[in-house]
């Protein structure tokens, strides 16, 4: 179950993605924070990254589907409260 804060960690799959996880030795390429729905609907967008060619911007969590993600815990220490107002600062 995501909280608001948690980061997730995702495999990417391009050139630059390629040229990161080299550098790093990571298998990681990318990371973005997940922040709860901002939007109604089904699929609302729930997630804020930052894209090299899009910039920042909120996508929604099935756009990770197919790729290999890893959730992990928000920043250490924060309550729920300080992980809504996170969430709404984003």
């Amino acid at each position: 179950m995501l909280r608001n804060g948690d980061v997730l960690l995702t495999e990417g799959n391009t050139r630059a993605a390629a040229l990161i996880k080299r550098i790093t030795r990571s298998t990681w390429s990318h990371v973005s924070m997940y922040v709860g729905p901002l939007e109604e609907g089904p699929d609302p967008q729930c997630i804020v990254e930052a894209d090299i060619a899009a910039g920042v911007r909120s996508i929604r969590l099935s756009e990770l589907q197919g790729q290999n993600v890893r959730a992990c815990c928000g920043p250490i220490g924060l309550n729920d409260a300080a992980r809504d107002r996170l969430a709404q600062w984003s």
